[in-house]
This record gives C-alpha cells, sequence and structure tokens, in this order.
C-alpha cells in the first residue's frame, strides 16, 4: 500500500487533518484515510546561503568534519570551500576524458567512513587514454588541502564504450555498514530507438543494445555495485549481494542490476535501505514497441532485478522488437525475463523484475500530480537523520527519517515520509520558493545544514547560475535576513554609491541588528547607510554582513559595475502613446545617447546598431514583465518566447550556445527558408525525435498542444538573421493595419533596443524603451488598481463587468495619454442613479470628464466629453450615489477612448 499526499511547507499545514489517497500497486483501488499532520517548520526559520557562484558543471558534494566542504566538476577539479574565509580554491586537478560530451568526466565523491584516521576519499572518473574505462580510486588528502596525485590507488575499473552516448552514472556513497555503494549506468544510446527500449541486436551494433550492459549478469554497467574496501587498496565481496561470490551466476560486485542510469541514490542509516532515481527513455507515447517514457525512483531492501531494459515503471513491457526487419515480437515477462541479445555475457535467464515504489512520465501523473510535468530526471538524495550533536544549523526532527528527492530537470525538491514498514506515506515539497537551477546532489553536514549543488541551466556549461548552496535551520533564535537596496548599481568612474541595509530585518522584533559591508573582500565599513567611491572599472562584489544581538549573521551580496554609464533611449511618437485609432500612420524618431559611445544624432551610434522593431500581438500579451531580452530580436511572436521560457525546453536548448541539443539561432538558420518545417518542427516539439543534430536524442513534450508548440516555433523561426532584416529606421512611420476592428485584446509594439560598447573592463549595457498602443476599448475588469469594486459574472454568463452600490468606489487605469481624446463612452447598467467621475492622477484629483447617468437596470451606452489636455496620467473613474433615496447600483462592462484623429464609434 502507498500513502501519499503533496502537503505545501508552510505555517498554515500546522495540525490540519487531511485526506490521504491510498493506492494499491498494480490495481485501481482507492480509499481515503483521515490523518493529522505534525506541525511543519515554519519557512522563515530556514537560511539559504550560497557559498559559491562561480563553478563549473559541479557533480558530487561531501562535507569534511572540520566543516569545510569538497566538491567536483565533471572536468577534472576537486575543489574545497573553507568556511572560515568563505572562499574556495582548487585542490586537485584530474586528467579526465570528456570527449564527445558523452556525460564522462570527474562523476563520484565519497569520504572515508574513517576519514579522520586516514585521510582517504574516493573518487569515481573517466581517465584519458588508453582504454575506454571508468575508474572508482583512492587518494589521500593532506591537511583537507591538497590531493596528493600520487596515493592513487584504482580499487575498480569499469570498461565502457565510447563510441556513443550515454549514461555514465558515477555515485558514490558508503552505508552505514561501511561498505562502498558504486552506481553505473547503461552507457547505451537511445538515440535510434524512437524514444522506446534500445534492443538493437544488429551486428556492429553494441552500444545501441543495454542488454550488454544493464541485463547483462557479467557486466558492471546499468548496475549499483556494493562492496567492503580493505585497507591496502583492494576489496572483497560483502555477503548478501545479488550473485553468489564464485562469479559464474553473475559479477559478485552487483547489487542491483536493471538500471538505465541510477545516477544518484542513497542508503537509509537506520533501515540499510538503497533508494535511487532512474532516468527513464525518451518516448512521448506508448507504441508497438512499448511504453512511453517513464523516470522511476527505487527502494531495495533487498538485492533485485529492476527490470531494464525489458521494463519500466510498474513492470510495463517492452517488446521483444527486430531492428532490422522492424518486426514487433511479443511483450517480455516480469516474472520471467530473459536476455537473448548476442552482446549478452552473461546469464540467459534474469531475476524476477522488481516494481519501482514512484514512476512518473512527462505528463501530469495521476497518482503522484504533485511531480509536475515536462521534462524528467529523477534522482535521489540522502535520508536525514538529526546529528548526534546538537547543532543551531540542524534540520528539525520533522525531517528525520524523511528521504529528500530531487527532480534535476524540474528543480525542486520533495520529502518523502515512511511508515515503520518502510511503505511511501508522505510527498511534500521542500523550500519551493527557494530557486535552484538543477539540483544535482544533496548531502548533509555533521552539524546537520543541508549542502546543494545546483548545475544551472544549460548541459556541459559553465552555467552562471551553478552553485554551491547551505540552507541552515534556527530553531530558536532566527538569523536576520540582510538585504540591500543602492542608488546605482551601473555608472562611469569615479562611481559614488550609497548603500543601505534599512530592509534588513529580524523575524525576532526584538533583535536590534548591526551590519558590515565587505568591498571586494577587503574594504570594511560598517552602518545601517554607508558610502563609498569605485575609482576603479569594473565589477565589485559588496557584501552585508547583518548581525542580530545574539551575534548570529548572514549576508548578501550585490555586484556593482563601475566603469560605463547605461544608454538612453528616447522614442519621439507623434500620436497618442496609449491607443491605436483605425488604420492610421504614425510618426516616429529614436534617439540613443550613451556617454561612451555617442548619439546617434551625431552619428557616434550608427542606425545599424540600434534595434527597432514594430509588432501586433493579437492576443494581448502580459506585458508586465517586458525586459532587454525580449527586444533584442522581433516581438511578433512574443507568445512563442514566453512558451519557450515557461517549458523545460531550457532543459536541453540555450538561445545562442549549445547545450545539449542546437541552439535556437542555429535551429533557426537550418530551417528559415523551408516553408515546410513549421509544421514539422512544432509536431517534433511534441513527440520528440533524433538524428537531426548528432547523438542526443530530443525528448517529447506531450504536455503542449500543437497550437502552443507552433507558437514556439515560429518564434524560434523569427531568430535567423534574415528574419531581421525587417529592423526600422531610426525615423520614419508605422501603421496599425494588422487589427480586427471587434478586437479588443491586441497590443502595437514600437520597440528600441541597444547595447553599448562597455568601456574597457567594464561590462557593456544594454536598455530599450517601448510604446505600447492598446484598443481604446478597455474592459473595465482589466483596471489596475480598485477600491469598493467587485468583478462580477451573471450565472453561466461569458460576459464579465464591475459592479459597485458603495459610494466613492473607483477603478483606476495607469498611465493614460491624453492626447488627442475627445470623448468616452461607457457600457453601463444603473438602478436609480449614479455619478461617474474621470480624475487625474488620485481620486480627488482634477476632473477630466463627468456625467450623471440614470436607469432602471438595462445596459445602456453614453458618451461623456472631456476636458482638454494632453500628457499621461493615471484616470480614477469614481462612482457616486446621485440620489441618497436609490442609493447606488452601478454596473459597469467597457470604457471607449474616443480620439479626434479618428473615431471608432
Amino acid at each position: 500500500q502507498v500513502t501519499f499526499i503533496d502537503s505545501p511547507l508552510q505555517p498554515a499545514a500546522v495540525d490540519r487533518t487531511a485526506a490521504h489517497l491510498q493506492r494499491s500497486i498494480g490495481q485501481n483501488t482507492w480509499t481515503a484515510q483521515a490523518m493529522t499532520l505534525p506541525k511543519a517548520p515554519q519557512r522563515e526559520r530556514f537560511t539559504v546561503t550560497v557559498l559559491d557562484d562561480h563553478i563549473n558543471e559541479p557533480m558530487e558534494v561531501t562535507i569534511l568534519p572540520s566543516g569545510r566542504v569538497l566538491f567536483i566538476e565533471r572536468e577534472g577539479k576537486v575543489k574545497l570551500y573553507d568556511p572560515l574565509v568563505k572562499q574556495t580554491k582548487t585542490i586537485g586537478t584530474l586528467d579526465i576524458s570528456t570527449e564527445g560530451n558523452y556525460e564522462d568526466g570527474l562523476l563520484g565523491l565519497a569520504l572515508d567512513p574513517h576519514y579522520e584516521q586516514n585521510n582517504w576519499i574516493y573518487l569515481f572518473y573517466s581517465p584519458r587514454g588508453g582504454e575506454s574505462r571508468q575508474h572508482v580510486s583512492r587518494f589521500r588528502l593532506a591537511y583537507e588541502d591538497s590531493l596528493i596525485m600520487s596515493t592513487e590507488k584504482v580499487i575498480l575499473e569499469i570498461p565502457v564504450q565510447r563510441e556513443t552516448c550515454c549514461h555514465s552514472g558515477g555515485g558514490l556513497e558508503f552505508g552505514p555498514d561501511g561498505l562502498l555503494y558504486i552506481s553505473t549506468g547503461d552507457n547505451t544510446s537511445s538515440k535510434e530507438s524512437d524514444g522506446f527500449s534500445p534492443l538493437d541486436e544488429r551486428p556492429g551494433r553494441a552500444p545501441f543494445d543495454a542488454q550488454k550492459s544493464s541485463s547483462n549478469t557479467h557486466d558492471l554497467r546499468g548496475k549499483i555495485l556494493r562492496i567492503a574496501l580493505e585497507t591496502d587498496g583492494t576489496y572483497t565481496i560483502p555477503k548478501g549481494n545479488l550473485f553468489p561470490n564464485h562469479g559464474r551466476d553473475g559479477r559478485p560486485e552487483i547489487y542491483v542490476m536493471g538500471c538505465r542510469n541510477p545516477f544518484r541514490f542513497a542508503i537509509d542509516a537506520k533501515t540499510g535501505y538503497l533508494y535511487w532515481g532512474d532516468v527513464g527513455p525518451d518516448g512521448g507515447k506508448d507504441g508497438p514497441q512499448g511504453p512511453q517514457s517513464y523516470d522511476e525512483w527505487n527502494q531495495a531492501r533487498k538485492p533485485g532485478n529492476y527490470g531494464w531494459p525489458y521494463f519500466v515503471a510498474d513492470n510495463k513491457a517492452y517488446t521483444a522488437f527486430d531492428f532490422t526487419t522492424l518486426e514487433v515480437g511479443s511483450h517480455f515477462d516480469p516474472q520471467n525475463p530473459i536476455n537473448e541479445s548476442p552482446n549478452n555475457t552473461g546469464s540467459r535467464v534474469l531475476p524476477v523484475a522488481e516494481v519501482p515504489f514512484m514512476w512518473y512520465g512527462y505528463g501530469t501523473s495521476v497518482t503522484w500530480p504533485m511531480l509536475g510535468r515536462g521534462s524528467r530526471s529523477a534522482m535521489a538524495g540522502p535520508v536525514y537523520y538529526q546529528p548526534a550533536q546538537s547543532s543551531n544549523a540542524a534540520l528539525p526532527d520533522y525531517y528525520s527519517g524523511k528521504l529528500f528527492i530531487f527532480e534535476w530537470a524540474r528543480s525542486w525538491i520533495k520529502t518523502l515520509s515512511f511508515d515503520d514498514q518502510g511503505n511511501l506515506t508522505q510527498v511534500e515539497p521542500f523550500l519551493p520558493d527557494v530557486a535552484i537551477s538543477k539540483p544535482i546532489d544533496i548531502e548533509f553536514g555533521p552539524d546537520g545544514a543541508m549542502y546543494v549543488l545546483a548545475y544551472g541551466a544549460n548541459y556541459f556549461a559553465d552555467n552562471e547560475d551553478a552553485q554551491l548552496i547551505k540552507l541552515e535551520y534556527a530553531e530558536g533564535n532566527r538569523l536576520p535576513v540582510p538585504a540591500i537596496t543602492a542608488n546605482k548599481t551601473v555608472g562611469p568612474t569615479p562611481l559614488e554609491v550609497t548603500l543601505s541595509a534599512s530592509r534588513s530585518f529580524d523575524y525576532d522584533h526584538q533583535d536590534s541588528l548591526h551590519y558590515r559591508w565587505v568591498l571586494n573582500n577587503s574594504t570594511i565599513l560598517s552602518g545601517e547607510t554607508v558610502q563609498h567611491v569605485f575609482d576603479e572599472a569594473g565589477d565589485h562584489q559588496v557584501t552585508l554582513w547583518a548581525f542580530d544581538k545574539s551575534g548570529d549573521s548572514t549576508s548578501s551580496y550585490i555586484n556593482i559595475n563601475a566603469g560605463n554609464s547605461p544608454p538612453n533611449i528616447a522614442i519621439d511618437f507623434q500620436s497618442n502613446r496609449s491607443f491605436y485609432f483605425g488604420n492610421t500612420k504614425h510618426t516616429y524618431q529614436v534617439r540613443v545617447n550613451d556617454l561612451e559611445d555617442g548619439a546617434t544624432e551625431a552619428g557616434s551610434i550608427p542606425s545599424s546598431a540600434v534595434i527597432i522593431n514594430f509588432n501586433y500581438l493579437p492576443q494581448g500579451e502580459d506585458l508586465a514583465e517586458l525586459g532587454p531580452n525580449l527586444f533584442k530580436k522581433s516581438t511578433k511572436y512574443l507568445k512563442g518566447r514566453r512558451l519557450l521560457d515557461g517549458s523545460d525546453c531550457a532543459t536541453c536548448h540555450d538561445y545562442q550556445v549549445v547545450s545539449r541539443g542546437p541552439s535556437y539561432e542555429a535551429i533557426a538558420q537550418r530551417y528559415f527558408n523551408d516553408p515546410s518545417s513549421e509544421p514539422v518542427l512544432a509536431q517534433k516539439i511534441i513527440s520528440g525525435g533524433n538524428g537531426n543534430w548528432g547523438n542526443t536524442l530530443m525528448a517529447a513534450h506531450p504536455q503542449h498542444s500543437l497550437e502552443e508548440t507552433l507558437e514556439m516555433t515560429r518564434y524560434i523561426l523569427s531568430l535567423a538573421p534574415e528574419a531581421q532584416t525587417s529592423g526600422l529606421p531610426l525615423q520614419g512611420h508605422v501603421s496599425t493595419l494588422e487589427h480586427n476592428s471587434n478586437e479588443s485584446q491586441g497590443k502595437y509594439l514600437l520597440t528600441a533596443y541597444y547595447q553599448d560598447q562597455g568601456n574597457g573592463i567594464a561590462t557593456a549595457l544594454d536598455t530599450y524603451e517601448t510604446v505600447i498602443l492598446g484598443s481604446p476599448k478597455i474592459q473595465a475588469e482589466a483596471y489596475d488598481d480598485f477600491s469598493g469594486v467587485a468583478k462580477q459574472r451573471p450565472r453561466g454568463g461569458a460576459l464579465e463587468y464591475v459592479g459597485t452600490n458603495q459610494s466613492g468606489s473607483f477603478i483606476v487605469f495607469n498611465q493614460i495619454d491624453l492626447r488627442n481624446i475627445t470623448h468616452l463612452t461607457c457600457r453601463v447598467r444603473v438602478r436609480g442613479a449614479a455619478q461617474i467621475q474621470v480624475h487625474k492622477d488620485n481620486p480627488q484629483g482634477a476632473i477630466w470628464s463627468q456625467a450623471t447617468v440614470s436607469g432602471s437596470g438595462d445596459w445602456q451606452e453614453i458618451r461623456l466629453p472631456v476636458n482638454s489636455g494632453t500628457g499621461i496620467h493615471d484616470l480614477y473613474f469614481t462612482f457616486e450615489e446621485a440620489s441618497v433615496e436609490t442609493g447606488l447600483s452601478l454596473n459597469i462592462d467597457w470604457i471607449l477612448f474616443e480620439s479626434s484623429i479618428l473615431s471608432t464609434r
């Protein structure tokens, strides 16, 4: 039996009773079980500290007894973070193989259980040169300061193929019994299996046949191994592995077989249970070859076979597909799995296939909807237990015995709870508001604090959002929360900056804070507000330390960019800047000035350096979060850009840089001139595919509709250089020709973008300006602010409007250009009489328009004259009762702004 709940980690979760849904594995029976949940920890008692954000492809982390943090990077560096000096340094570099981006490299790290006596650490890595292989090696760490390369002792060598990608595994963990567990991937490409299981038995196709590894009893790949280490650097086989020590039935090192890529795993220190996440294939739908793709979390209480490549999820079976004839054979039998591949060097008859305790696909899981949807990469972190010694940083007892799982592709962490028999009882998010970009390892330190490595957005890249993060919990005195504000963060040298900590706070209100400022790791200032002059050009880091009266402290930082001034852009627009009125022509001129680069009017900034576009967005997108990145290219397909950024596409793609997949700009360059490519690419986003961009299989995205993927495709294709030739000159005319006269949601955008040339070592800066023209017909319920009104909709009706019976109520529309506006028409419904007034900038501001309306409850259109005026103002539509006897009963549906240039009535 599996019970589960998605319980938010917030104070509202205190002592609440919830209905747990209970599902029997392999059945469709559900029952409800009432449970009272324990009090969840308060979010504000957690402190999140970024220890290092200048790391490249971090892999695994471990914490030394001294509190120093040891971690590794895939390209071979072993690094040490020292909390005393708050700095990271490289203490060793391995010569590794990363050819072809086959996921090899420096992958695994573990600390010897007796480290304080022997100073041994263990690394899983891919040595360069010689036969293709992986090494598990022991090294000595001298003075917690240097990795002594000459002390390497290769404990285990794992032969691999490097003809094609993928799945290297590489995790290292010690169990409570002192045994070393090692994860290995199936070392098999699924590129040419259409997202199904790679079972290609044709001659010369062993790299595409996972039967050579995962289901091969005499191969160490696609497994979790378990060995006992000896002091001389050799190993022995412990009791209780899957196969006997004599090795005739299978390699005795194997504890678990039938894995695809058990990249991160953990062993419960009290129960000894093994947990791991297994990353599934890439198919987005069921087919003749077998089921769609699933990821799994597994629990092994004893050794076993977990089914890959014959089964996935709850033993959904693949078929014996013939890659030569394309004939579909019979389904494999989980009770009697047989490996008849010519690439198999082990036993033909395999152990019975076990079932994972959680599995999920691309779409929303019916059983575990809290896991989300999209790309998948399941990983298992540690099981938490409170440290033996009391600590001010340890997570609370609420988490004792819980397994921390994490999703690399979806960037979240959750906890799993179990009953006394080890059965899953609860799933809940862990700090969902903390942004961690693709967590790749989690460990707990001796003090019970949590350490997280964030890999960052892109595959095989030195990501800006890669981080080493520490999470602490304060049971008593809560740590202060430092916050920095600066009157300027960029500008020419000498740059005088005022820094303030006034927005910092402490959850324990009786505490008073004092502050220390550290500039570029040297200059130290004190006080809530300080001033400093940055004389040298470049990026300067400013760190604020906030101390409470107990002496506890935390820090935050910002960067100051000195030596360059941001450019200024002005758009001189001769028409109304809020609305479009019919099919009219508008005159504009763009001026750019930059202190270092010069000005467009002087010719020192060429017109070609300024990107100017005019586009119509028929859907009326939410433009509240527009920023410079959206204006480097045409805004015509802004909806597609939003869909891309909101999807999981960033897992494999970047706009300009090659990641796991090609960049969007490379895709645009290849397909821009092919008129048939748009529907093909849109469908490929949904169904996945391979073969066009190297060895990597493109994952399916069945969570998107075809309409959505068409929008995404149009935006991608708009990134081609040929698509940018329609950029506008610095001055000219634009016409509002694309909207439908009945449409009220579309918007025209005139945008200008410029990035300056930088100034020596100072970072280049960019800025943008935009004129947004909306429909002159505004729905009343689209207000920007309100008081005393409510949005209303009649039962079963589609019409939405604003209603009020409170005299003095109002709705507000921000930043309306009054130029050439001559009348307002409003669709209203009133019982009795009401007075409508339109004020500038506040409810008591100058009256721009007003009327008294009477009626018996029928909808009517009223036309209001306006006072002459120009400028951009916030307009307050206020509603007052016209008579005490009838009171106020008013509904307002829409407002139409009419122009002297062209009436749209």
